[in-house]
């Protein structure tokens, strides 16, 4: 009777485990070897240096988040990059095709948790001369380009100034001074409404 009794309830415990896997908490195992080179060998010192990078971001919820975490991190890398090799300030955001064009390719590894499934993406990224000095060439093309139109905005608003002054000589001297105040007030507010076109059109 005893014999019958644990028989019964070794059966149900091994019932009860097939049924219920994944219960134990343990993570799924990752096959490592399907991953790309540069993704397996993200960790090693060179990885992070010369002119092929690999890039990690951070885990996310879906493959889309994964990626822009990853992408997030190499906008950042490449700020930090062109600020020490080239001198350029971290403020500049470097245009979407650039950054594009550093991408030589991307992976998304899966990653099973006890609480959930996670995602890590990884770019292999190009750091070489020749796309820093792309870089390069696009910041001094933008840099040149907001020096002119600084020069054009200035030279517009004197240009106002000028010709508000002498519009003003004029009109006192056609209305022999009858309305002298109120037309310094016209030339005055005809030459800030100028002054502040102008500006918005710099900005």
């Amino acid at each position: 009777m005893n014999r019958l009794v644990w028989i019964a309830t070794l059966g149900a415990s091994l019932t009860l485990g097939l049924l219920a896997p994944g219960r134990s908490g343990a993570s799924e195992p990752v096959d490592v070897k399907a991953f790309p080179a540069w993704f397996r060998d993200r960790d090693e010192p060179s990885a992070k240096t010369g002119d092929r990078r690999t890039i990690v971001g951070q885990y996310g919820a879906t493959p889309a988040r994964a990626r822009s975490q990853a992408r997030v991190r190499l906008e950042r890398d490449l700020r930090q990059w062109l600020a020490t090799e080239s001198g350029i300030p971290l403020s500049w955001t470097p245009p979407k095709e650039l950054v594009d064009a550093v991408v030589l390719d991307q992976f998304v590894a899966a990653e099973e948790k006890p609480y959930a499934t996670v995602y890590l993406a990884g770019l292999r990224a190009d750091f070489s001369a020749d796309r820093r000095q792309a870089f390069y060439e696009t910041y001094e093309r933008q840099i040149v380009g907001r020096r002119l139109a600084l020069l054009g905005g200035t030279l517009a608003f004197l240009l106002t100034c000028l010709a508000g002054v002498a519009g003003y000589i004029r009109a006192d001297e056609a209305t022999r001074g009858y309305y002298t105040n109120r037309l310094r007030l016209l030339a005055a507010a005809g030459v800030g409404a100028s002054g502040v076109a102008i500006y918005r059109m710099l900005v």
